[in-house]
């Protein structure tokens, strides 16, 4: 059967129009853009440490209000395939509420989000009493240390080292003992001051005693105290003296040094 020339012109005009469809169609699409990475990192502004586990927590982590997971003991949580543009980061951190942060993420980069926060840390008080007496031909002392926490923050593993000196020789202590606190909740939540006694303590007879506590305490961001942060009735003559012997005591000592000095007071008694 013959086909006329007028049919085969029109074939042709269609083919040629579907062909020219097609691709204008293909070239109208979207390019497919890589995604990008974006490292979360969480620390402590006054200690410099890593937020990680706080208090049997975890920080938790959404990128644009989606949930992409809580942090690792470290403090780190990388979140893959984030679309490339700006994206706002919210980590809700245990005993310190929400942090946000806008992060930009390139084609095919990975970012680094450092978010810095002030966690709250246990404060202490201290009260310190000592009272002298004669045991025969002997002087002894009855010493008492009272710590509150005026923090915002649960107290963990909390003790004193107690150091008396005699004012004849500030360079060893004549006596020491470790007392153990309980963890102190903060006064602010009800919580309420603790007091422990060394009931029988070395004394020296003759000169004067000076009692220095060292308060440690294990809560994980309480700052690091090596200085003498408070005085009760003590000559400013041998305070730097008196510290430097209760630092190198320390140092001798390493055993005695139980997690993080949160403070130092120095006591004059007679």
């Amino acid at each position: 059967m013959a086909i006329k020339r007028g049919h085969l012109v029109a074939i042709g005009v269609g083919t040629v129009a579907v062909l020219v469809t097609i691709v204008l169609l293909a070239t109208s699409a979207k390019p497919v853009l890589a995604k990008g990475d974006i490292i979360v990192t969480l620390i402590d502004e006054e200690t410099e440490k890593r937020v990680g586990r706080v208090d049997g927590g975890y920080p938790r982590v959404l990128l644009d209000g989606v949930d992409r997971g809580y942090l690792t003991d470290y403090g780190e949580l990388k979140i893959e395939g984030v679309e490339p543009g700006v994206h706002e980061l919210v980590v809700i951190v245990p005993y310190y509420g929400e942090v946000r942060k806008f992060v930009e993420v390139g084609i095919g980069q990975t970012v680094s989000a450092t978010i810095k926060v002030d966690m709250p840390n246990p404060v202490f008080m201290v009260g310190v009493e000592a009272r002298p007496y004669l045991r025969g031909f002997d002087e002894r002392g009855h010493i008492k240390v009272t710590l509150t926490n005026v923090g915002n923050a649960d107290s963990k593993g909390t003790s004193v080292l107690v150091l008396v000196y005699a004012e004849d020789d500030l360079k060893t202590p004549i006596a020491t003992k470790v007392l153990d606190f309980p963890s102190l909740v903060p006064r602010g939540r009800g919580g309420w001051s603790v007091t422990q006694e060394w009931p029988d303590a070395d004394f020296k007879w003759g000169p004067k005693e000076i009692v220095v506590v060292v308060v440690f305490d294990a809560w994980p961001f309480t700052p690091q105290n090596d200085k003498v942060v408070s005085q009760i009735a003590v000559p400013s003559n041998v305070v730097s003296e008196l510290a430097y012997s209760v630092m190198n005591y320390l140092r001798q000592h390493p055993e005695l040094v139980i997690e993080t000095i949160a403070r130092i007071v120095i006591a004059w008694y007679g």
